[in-house]
């Protein structure tokens, strides 16, 4: 699994933070969520698929890494 935040859909309401908060927090400055850490484990990504359940806008995706993002 992979996650990525639509910062477009993202309307900051700090739900994906609290399912995940090993993968996922709040911008300071409110502007949104972002991911932190991609999930490993089971543990992890049991997480970060509840939170994109409970996300209200639909912002919080499973994604495709870009190439340069799973090169690194």
């Amino acid at each position: 699994m992979y996650l990525e935040v639509d910062e477009d859909l993202c309307t900051d309401c700090g739900l994906c933070e609290e399912r995940a908060p090993e993968n996922l927090e709040m911008k300071p400055d409110s502007g949104g969520a972002r991911v932190i850490k991609q999930p490993i484990g089971e543990s992890e990504r049991a997480n970060c698929t509840e939170a994109m359940d409970y996300c209200p806008s639909g912002g919080l995706k499973a994604a495709t890494p870009k190439a340069e993002e799973s090169a690194a």
